[in-house]
């Protein structure tokens, strides 16, 4: 961000964090400084919209819980951009996903537990929606891209569905072996849920519309191409795999710590070596497998009420 608005700081646009801050509600997470908690985030926002004069663009880095609390100080936000997070599932403890990674894709069988898994997303999709829509000011946006699915269980799918496919096979294929344990496997379960246009939908319907006065304008699948793809198979197998290990490192470890913790990093290693040599072996199965949904919500208009208020 601070190389695109380079020579643009000033009154006219404010970046925060800004380089260098550090402290209380400030965190590294190895990409940089984030606030660490909704408070911090808005508190830090508040600073910077109530500069005299006020900037024409607050841009944030946020690496906080979103469903935790409104993170902008309530009716100060234009615009709302986010990637991919909104499909994380922040209540999903003790929740089983038997047979597969990512709960609801096809090798997940078992229905109460898919049953489980969507109530807990429609629950956070709701919040995260009724958040956002008190961090707007009348007539502002939200805009998010979030992974999804183009079908309901028991066809769900979606982001990375070959990977979790061939994650799934290789963990089996080791419990088979007896290499790792049946509770392991079961420990392997990403918090997340891959929403459908109707489930992304559907607290507006249920709503007359809006929720919390935030409209959704639209909402389509789209479908990406590998951003990591590389005509070399080897090559784009190194850096797909590595995109697995930037967000599954923790719980991989966490589950193979199962089986001892001194041989948790070598069975990591081993996986991703082994998954990689899976993904070289037919690069192309692996080219189109990014399904994502662009939601655009507005938020009402309310010339009667203050913007600065929620």
């Amino acid at each position: 961000m601070r190389q695109a608005f380079a020579g643009k700081n000033g009154p006219g646009v404010v970046i925060i964090p800004a380089a260098g801050d550090a402290g209380p509600g400030i965190a590294d997470v190895g990409t940089g400084a984030h606030f660490s908690s909704p408070k911090a985030h808005g508190e830090a926002c508040r600073r910077a919209v109530e500069q005299s004069p006020p900037p024409a663009l607050v841009i944030s880095m946020a690496g906080i819980p979103l469903q935790q609390s409104p993170c902008l100080p309530s009716g100060s936000a234009h615009g709302a951009v986010t990637g991919t997070a909104m499909h994380w599932i922040a209540d999903a403890a003790g929740l089983a996903s038997t047979g597969s990674v990512f709960p609801g894709y096809p090798d997940h069988a078992d229905e109460a537990e898919r049953r489980a898994w969507r109530g807990a997303a429609a629950r956070q999709w709701k919040l995260l929606l009724e958040m956002r829509a008190i961090e707007l000011v009348p007539g502002g946006r939200f805009i998010a891209a979030l992974p999804a699915s183009p079908a309901p269980c028991p066809e769900r799918t979606g982001l990375y569905v070959e990977l979790i496919g061939d994650m799934n096979r290789l963990l089996a294929d080791w419990r088979r072996a007896g290499r790792i344990g049946a509770d392991t496997v079961a420990a392997v379960v990403v918090p997340v849920w891959m929403r459908t246009l109707d489930e992304i939908r559907a607290p507006f319907e249920a709503r007359s519309g809006s929720v919390g006065g935030l409209e959704l304008e639209s909402a389509e699948l789209f479908r990406l191409d590998n951003p990591y793809w590389d005509d070399d198979p080897a090559e784009f197998a190194r850096g797909y795999v590595r995109g697995v290990k930037a967000w599954g490192e923790p719980l991989l470890l966490r589950a193979f710590a199962r089986e001892g913790e001194d041989r948790a990093p070598g069975l990591l290693a081993d996986f991703l070596k082994e998954l990689e040599e899976r993904v070289a072996a037919d690069p192309g199965r692996y080219r189109w497998d990014y399904i994502e949904a662009l939601v655009i919500c507005r938020k009402a208009d309310d010339s009667g009420r203050d913007p600065h208020r929620g």
